[in-house]
């Protein structure tokens, strides 16, 4: 059907490759959303938006997100120009698999966050030991950070009845003196 035509083969230029990867792209949109890429009321509507590298937009049919790799696989794969789409079908292909393993794809660089996320998503028990360690990291500097303080509260209590303690020892001799206590005893 005209919906799966590269727009160089509507302009009557030899198809090639790359025209293959057109279709391919057009396919893939048609699985990923459930509707037609080129979806016009007339075959000169859909050349219009082929030409155009314009589509119907990336809502799945019921309503369903549609993952942002497999936007751009698309994109790149219906782009207008030969030129500008994939330069091989497995290159395409690797990017599809790399979208199904969850990883980076070659045409949109992950950032440092989102490299993060996929981690975390590949790894949960990975990510299960990171949590548990921060954890008990915390636990621990909380455990240490409550027994020092409670060590100095103890250790100022009982500086405070050592100190209480040799004042009223002090004051018990210095009244034994005053009142005779000490010559009377000699």
């Amino acid at each position: 059907p005209l919906r799966y035509l590269a727009p160089e083969i509507i302009r009557g230029q030899r198809p090639g490759f790359r025209s293959d990867i057109f279709s391919m792209g057009a396919l893939l949109y048609e699985l990923v959303t459930l509707n037609n890429a080129f979806a016009g009321n007339s075959s000169a509507e859909i050349v219009k938006m082929e030409k155009s590298g314009r589509i119907g937009g990336f809502k799945h049919r019921f309503g369903s997100h549609v993952h942002r790799d497999f936007v751009a696989i698309i994109r790149k794969a219906i782009a207008p120009e030969p030129a500008d789409r994939y330069s091989s079908i497995q290159d395409m292909a690797a990017d599809v698999r790399r979208v199904l393993r969850n990883e980076e794809i070659s045409i949109r660089p992950d950032t440092l966050p989102m490299r993060f996320v996929r981690w975390c998503a590949n790894n949960p028990r990975g990510i299960s030991i990171a949590f548990f360690t921060v954890f008990a990291l915390v636990l621990l500097i909380f455990g240490i950070s409550l027994e020092r303080a409670v060590g100095t509260a103890i250790s100022q209590r009982d500086r405070e009845t050592v100190i209480s303690g040799s004042l009223s020892r002090t004051q018990l001799a210095a009244q034994m003196i005053n009142s005779g206590f000490y010559r009377k005893a000699q």
